[in-house]
């Protein structure tokens, strides 16, 4: 059992490892606020198409409609 934060390490340490680009996506839910609730992991195809791995989520490569975002892009050296 983890939650979304737990998995989104999970996944993005998977990626790092396979040398495959990623950014976090924090959302928010509430329409009277920008805070976030919860995380999940964007990588990108070869031709720098989105795809979404949020694992608590009922689909692949969907999301679930959000009122707050914000992305936080990471590196892989």
């Amino acid at each position: 059992y983890a939650d979304c934060k737990s998995m989104s390490v999970f996944s993005a340490s998977i990626f790092r490892n396979l040398n495959i680009k990623y950014k976090y996506r924090l959302t928010g839910y509430n329409p009277t606020s920008n805070e976030p609730t919860h995380i999940y992991v964007v990588v990108f195809d070869e031709k720098g198409k989105e795809v979404i791995v949020d694992p608590v989520y009922k689909k692949f490569n969907a999301e679930k409609p959000y009122t707050y975002k914000k992305d936080i892009m990471t590196q892989i050296r």
